[in-house]
């Protein structure tokens, strides 16, 4: 990222996103899945990112939303892809599995 970021995708919104956008290259692209940042705080105000009509016409910035549902059609075709992708080492699966409702974290 040394002349910035090209393309960014964004799922937590909030402070991160608008990191992200303050280092965005001239005619980056940002595709936008959630915003993880506010899921806990639905009852209280938030306010969108600052500064974000300045910089998209500055940079001249493309942001576009999805939800994974919109390509539900295709998702054979992306497991598929993943699979390979995982077996060839392109693609790491991390998991943390926790057995039981008991021994869930508390926060």
């Amino acid at each position: 990222m040394p002349d910035g970021i090209d393309v960014y995708f964004d799922n937590v919104g909030g402070e991160i996103l608008e990191t992200a956008l303050s280092r965005m290259k001239m005619h980056g692209r940002v595709a936008c899945c959630g915003v993880v940042s506010t899921y806990d705080t639905a009852a209280q105000q938030t306010h969108g990112p600052r500064g974000v009509p300045f910089l998209f016409v500055v940079k001249r910035l493309t942001m576009r939303g999805f939800i994974v549902s919109d390509f539900f059609g295709r998702r054979d075709e992306a497991l598929a892809q993943l699979r390979s992708w995982v077996e060839a080492g392109r693609l790491k699966v991390i998991e943390d599995i926790v057995e039981g409702f008991d021994n869930l974290p508390t926060r």
